[in-house]
């Protein structure tokens, strides 16, 4: 049973923790707004050329240090940062095999790169490139590569890296605040050309529309893909994607393939994608009215600061200037439709 003098002493700590807690003029701190934090990343070339043939080494030996490249940036810039994840949209590796010193051909260099990703504190969230899946080899003095090994390449990727354990194209879902973002992971590094619609399979297309009609229009859509789509310099800054064909768009670019979902979904608000060693940043409109903003980030390999902070929170996606940890290049605002 409580004494009178224990009853006391309880309410006066009542009194003293409450007036601290409520105290006219004392300011709470406020909750931060959540917030999912990406570094995009692309183009590694991550490679070991030890005992290839000399005149592959000379051909790529630019990307000899793409090791210790990532390393460096791993050790820095996602812990400032406090990212969540880091993506990678392609390219990671400079090949999956390539011709020896003695002939024949080496592979190995996808299991190197996953014991880099998971000696990494940091999830990696990846999509393939065409170098990832590519093989380089001499016929006499023709240099050649092909994907000729393309799905024997998948498959290790598959074994070896926990990102694409349900496959090389997938999809992640997260709540920040009162919105949802279904972030999109494309293969498109099976072929690096042609028309912006055919730059993903009529099977992976088939997954892509599913995916985008789950949730309508209360879902946000982001693409990653390796391969941009083509689209002129539309903000006049004298910096380009792939320059369009004499008389792009044409009547039926609209009508078929990639093209034709990116028209039919204004739900998908930015893709972001890699491949041509450069920072550029372009808004795409679309014949149904929408616009959907394309963001590549350049070869981390050749430019350390080639990298972005993307930071998504209910109401806006905000992506860096290369390099900068504050400096916005873009602010995307969050519709749901």
């Amino acid at each position: 049973m409580l004494t009178n003098r224990t009853r006391i002493a309880s309410w006066a700590l009542f009194c003293i923790c409450f007036s601290l807690c409520a105290r006219p003029g004392v300011a709470q701190e406020p909750k931060p707004a959540p917030v999912l934090t990406l570094i995009h990343i692309s183009d590694t070339h991550v490679c070991n050329l030890a005992g290839l043939d000399s005149r592959f080494i000379e051909k790529r030996e630019q990307f000899g240090n793409g090791r210790e490249t990532l390393k460096r940036f791993l050790n820095s810039v996602p812990e400032t940062a406090e990212a969540d994840a880091v993506v990678v949209t392609g390219d990671m590796l400079d090949f999956y095999e390539a011709q020896t010193s003695v002939g024949g051909v080496r592979s190995g260099e996808i299991e190197a790169f996953g014991e880099l990703v998971r000696s990494s504190s940091i999830p990696f969230w990846l999509v393939l490139g065409n170098h990832d899946l590519s093989s380089y080899w001499f016929e006499g003095t023709e240099y050649l590569n092909g994907r000729h090994n393309a799905q024997q390449a998948r498959l290790s990727w598959i074994r070896n890296l926990p990102c694409f354990e349900n496959g090389t194209w997938y999809s992640r879902m997260h709540r920040i605040g009162k919105t949802t973002f279904r972030l999109i992971f494309l293969e498109n590094g099976f072929q690096a050309g042609g028309e912006s619609g055919d730059l993903v399979d009529e099977s992976q297309l088939a997954w892509l529309n599913w995916q985008l009609k789950q949730g309508g229009g209360e879902v946000v859509n982001l693409l990653f893909m390796h391969v941009p789509l083509t689209v002129g310099d539309t903000n006049g800054d004298g910096v380009r994607f792939n320059r369009p064909p004499e008389g792009w768009p044409f009547a039926e670019t609209y009508q078929r393939g990639l093209m034709k979902t990116l028209n039919d979904h204004p739900s998908i608000l930015a893709v972001f994608v890699g491949h041509q060693h450069q920072n550029v940043i372009e808004g795409m409109p679309f014949p149904a009215g929408h616009r959907i903003t394309q963001i590549e980030t350049g070869n981390l390999q050749v430019n350390p600061k080639s990298w972005r902070v993307i930071r998504l929170t209910e109401d806006q996606i905000s992506v860096s200037a290369p390099g900068s940890m504050t400096e916005e290049a873009c602010r995307i605002p969050v519709k749901r439709h």
